[in-house]
């Protein structure tokens, strides 16, 4: 298994918290795309079950996830900030970058390693299809309720 290691450790850092809590404010209603994807929606589920809920991707610890946000903004900013404590202690993982927008389909581009990841929205609903381990895949799916 693979414990608490620098790249996981980079990505909770207190550089990206600050990056989320500044871009903290006001919001319009209209997104990439004309739709109404602006917002801010909090997390609801992890891989479906509701949270607070313990999960283990495969070549992971386990991570108790307690709660997060996503906030998505009219001029295709995201940021990602979630909750979570494992056998090292308590932890944020905390990730931005920019985003496009086709239907209901949602690409993520992250400013902090050039990640890609993708993920949808629906009726008030953001799912973001993320590589919580650092392992190239996509391995937890992460659902945001407006």
């Amino acid at each position: 298994m693979k414990g608490f290691d620098l790249e996981r450790a980079w990505r909770y850092s207190a550089v990206g918290a600050l990056l989320v809590a500044g871009a903290c404010g006001g919001h319009d209603n209209t997104g990439p795309g004309g739709g109404s994807t602006a917002g801010s929606y909090d997390l609801s589920s992890t891989n479906g079950n509701a949270v607070p809920t313990i999960e283990q991707a495969e070549g992971c610890t386990p991570s108790r996830f307690e709660g997060g946000t996503m906030t998505l903004t009219a001029d295709g900013d995201w940021q990602l900030r979630v909750q979570f404590d494992d056998e090292t202690g308590n932890h944020v993982l905390a990730d931005h970058g920019q985003y496009t927008q086709d239907g209901t389909d949602l690409q993520f581009e992250s400013a902090q390693d050039g990640s890609t990841a993708f993920g949808d929205i629906e009726d008030g609903w953001v799912v973001i299809h993320y590589d919580f381990c650092f392992n190239g895949e996509a391995d937890t799916d992460f659902e945001f309720q407006r």
